[in-house]
């Protein structure tokens, strides 16, 4: 009997030990689980692979830590993309781009983006036909007279792509930081800042350069000017102007429309007679139409007429503004204007200075080959 009574306690002993023995392995096991786990969370946290945030209209928007693929819609979204030299990443564009022939510096720069497929009509695209390019993200460019976020928040919504929006201003004067903000946001978002940042830089020594020419003229030798042919869904006449036109106010002359206080503005024909401009551009949008409307002898009285003070400049404006057409164009202005005061200025040699500076390429000649040139205009 004794021996049975040992014989059972050694038993119990042994599945005692066994038991424990199972238990911590679990344990172990258990640990050495959570410790992998662990290390999974936190390497998901170091490198995440999206990235939260907020557009120029506020908007909250998930977008991947990189971006590969890339499509931009509305007035200016594949500008943006051109200014920051990330055309590479660009899968498709509008049909708008496609067009011939082609007239935007940012096309003629990149004329490859005019043969890349389209992804429907502009300015909000075709939802099938970009989710089957797979972009990483849409960048869209939303006019800064528009609140409509509706059809990029159905496109969103339709392709499961994130979309974001900048929103930078008409022109450069009177919303220069709009545009700086813009170029700071898609620096951003492609992993670019530093060439948005040289940009930046270039734009403000540059309008510093046009100030200081121009700052200290006399009150009484400060040219009253005017624009027309000012390009407003399609080409327009003499009468279709813009008061904030910013060549004139970097250069230091006097907008004879500036009352208006609008980027764009249809004036009466009273109105400019009654200006009375020394000096007057055409926007080579509208030149024809110019020349026909200047034509007529209601004009005739026009000092700016009478003394052969008419210039044909570039469009600052095709499908969204050229920005860095409007610094062209200040110099070719305050050439005409003040030629003591840039005498050292190539206005031609300046504009490819600028062209190559924003889209890596001088552009004075293809675009003459377009617009025509900076030149004297004679009424005939």
């Amino acid at each position: 009997m004794k021996k049975i009574t040992a014989l059972l306690m050694l038993l119990f002993l042994l599945l005692l030990s066994f038991a424990t023995g199972c238990s911590t392995d679990r344990d172990v096991n258990q640990k050495s689980a959570e410790s992998k786990t662990g290390e999974a969370n936190t390497l998901t946290e170091e490198v995440p692979g999206v990235r939260t945030i907020t557009d120029m209209v506020g908007r909250k928007v998930e977008v991947p830590a990189t971006i590969n693929k890339i499509i931009g819609l509305g007035a200016g979204g594949l500008r943006f993309i051109c200014y920051l030299n990330e055309t590479e990443k660009v899968v498709g564009v509008e049909e708008a781009e496609l067009s011939k022939p082609v007239r935007r510096p940012y096309q003629l720069a990149f004329l490859e983006l005019t043969e890349l497929p389209s992804i429907g009509p502009a300015p909000h695209g075709d939802a099938e036909l970009i989710a089957a390019h797979r972009p990483d993200v849409v960048l869209y460019l939303l006019p800064s007279d528009s609140d409509d976020l509706k059809p990029m928040e159905d496109l969103q919504n339709k392709t499961g792509i994130p979309v974001v929006m900048i929103r930078p201003s008409l022109t450069l004067y009177p919303s220069i930081d709009k545009f700086h903000e813009s170029l700071r946001f898609v620096g951003k978002l492609l992993g670019n800042q530093d060439r948005a940042e040289e940009l930046i830089k270039y734009t403000e020594d540059v309008i510093a350069d046009l100030k200081q020419r121009t700052k200290d003229i006399p009150e009484d030798k400060i040219k009253k000017v005017y624009v027309g042919g000012k390009g407003m869904r399609g080409a327009q006449g003499i009468l279709s102007t813009s008061p904030t036109y910013s060549a004139f106010e970097f250069i230091n002359a006097k907008n004879v429309a500036a009352e208006l206080g609008t980027e764009h503005a249809f004036i009466d024909k009273e109105a400019l007679l009654q200006w009375d401009p020394e000096f007057i551009f055409i926007e080579s949008f509208g030149f024809d139409l110019v020349l026909e409307d200047l034509k007529k002898p209601e004009y005739s009285t026009l000092t700016a007429l009478k003394n052969n003070n008419l210039f044909r400049v570039f469009p600052k404006a095709q499908y969204g503004v050229n920005f860095e057409t409007e610094l062209v164009v200040s110099y070719f202005v305050g050439k005409m204007l003040y030629p003591e005061r840039f005498e050292d200025v190539d206005p031609v040699q300046k504009a490819d200075e600028i062209y190559s500076t924003f889209l890596n390429k001088p552009l004075y000649n293809e675009l003459v080959k377009v617009w025509g040139g900076f030149e004297k205009v004679e009424i005939k």
